[in-house]
């Protein structure tokens, strides 16, 4: 029997709101479809902030 593991089982979820940070918004909008939690992450109205300080600078 095959076990599965997601991401989130391996990697903190403050180390995954890091990589979320680095990435560009054209990738965010196609990896909002990787898991409701990511999808939740890059919704987050702290998420959404972040990305709009950075196109600003």
């Amino acid at each position: 029997m095959k076990i599965q593991l997601k991401m989130s089982d391996n990697v903190p979820f403050e180390l995954q709101v890091e990589i979320i940070k680095r990435v560009p918004v054209k990738s965010l909008v196609q990896f909002r479809s990787v898991s409701k939690q990511w999808k939740s992450l890059i919704d987050s109205s702290e998420s959404i902030t972040h990305h709009t300080l950075l196109d600003h600078v």
